[in-house]
């Protein structure tokens, strides 16, 4: 902004519901207004297709002179740089396509009576024939307007020959779950590399009898419990001294076309939650993405059956966030 440059950024009004969290986003907000910086926080109204739900605004993005950007799962702080996670740089129409995202969703955040359409637009297609080095990619979210990650993710699941890898911070039991196990049912190949979920490091320290009670693997607990049961290999991405949890939430498959981006595989991330994913098909980045996910799997060490502790403590958070 120092050099001229229009800078706009839209965060989400509940600027995070960890404590730790919201104290550093609160921080980043109040920054960016003592800069000058236009700075807005989210529309609060429920989605019109999710009117019993308050939003989250979870989208990950950067548009830089609409010709590229950045989208993915990484948050942005110092809390957050331990996170494994990925962000997909693109360039061209993509790029210019997530600049008008921006612009129609903070319409709504600036003007209240401005008519919000339920539904949702059309996926547009990919081209059936391109150069075998080019990557074609197009844009799938959830939110006023959007409800098509879930389609495509239902899509890409279904015409799925050979092989699906899957990174997923949070998943859910929900209709997208039945399709992952009716593609091991296919005799397919499938993985699922899930986050353990010890988070902590991110309570604070007065809350030290919760910190030694949290349940490692609650939140997935109930899908996990599912694929193991229907044979599927799962795994827990190893943390440490690197990386403190997986954030990743991305897709392969048949190591020919991926879906990357903020949503996780749950009721929220497909209802109510905000986000924004990119699909891919051709080109180099499908192989930087599977390499990426056979490094992880590699490492990750096989998921035990989830106790009865998690499973309960799962079914709480399904019923009040998930």
């Amino acid at each position: 902004i120092a050099e001229g440059v229009c800078v706009r950024v839209t965060l989400d009004r509940a600027l995070g519901f960890l404590p730790v969290v919201r104290r550093e986003c609160r921080n980043t907000y109040r920054r960016l207004q003592k800069e000058g910086i236009d700075v807005a926080l989210s529309d609060p109204r429920p989605f019109p297709d999710s009117p019993t739900h308050t939003p989250v605004i979870h989208n990950k993005l950067l548009v830089i002179d609409d010709e590229e950007a950045m989208v993915g799962g990484m948050n942005v702080g110092s809390l957050f740089f331990r996170h494994h996670d990925v962000m997909i740089h693109l360039r061209g129409p993509a790029a210019r396509a997530l600049g008008r995202q921006f612009d129609y969703d903070r319409q709504f955040v600036l003007d209240a009576q401005q008519q919000r359409p339920a539904g949702s637009h059309t996926r547009p297609p990919f081209r059936t024939q391109h150069h075998p080095e080019d990557t074609w990619a197009r844009l799938l979210g959830t939110g006023v307007g959007r409800r098509t990650t879930r389609d495509a993710i239902v899509e890409r699941l279904r015409a799925a020959r050979s092989s699906i890898f899957i990174a997923m911070s949070e998943i859910g039991r929900t209709d997208v779950l039945r399709e992952v196990i009716a593609a091991k049912e296919r005799g397919l190949d499938v993985r699922v590399l899930v986050d353990p979920q010890d988070i902590r490091e991110y309570l604070p320290p007065f809350l030290g009898a919760l910190r030694g009670f949290v349940t490692k693997g609650a939140l997935n607990a109930l899908a996990v419990k599912e694929l193991l049961e229907k044979h599927i290999s799962v795994r827990n991405f190893t943390v440490g001294d690197e990386f403190a949890l997986l954030h990743l939430k991305m897709a392969v498959f048949d190591e020919e076309s991926a879906i990357v981006g903020s949503t996780n595989w749950t009721r929220g991330g497909f209802g109510w939650v905000g986000e924004t994913d990119i699909e891919l098909r051709g080109g180099q980045v499908i192989g930087q993405l599977t390499r990426q996910f056979n490094r992880d799997w590699d490492s990750a060490a096989p998921a035990a059956m989830p106790s009865p502790m998690a499973r309960f403590a799962c079914r709480i958070y399904e019923r009040l966030v998930q």
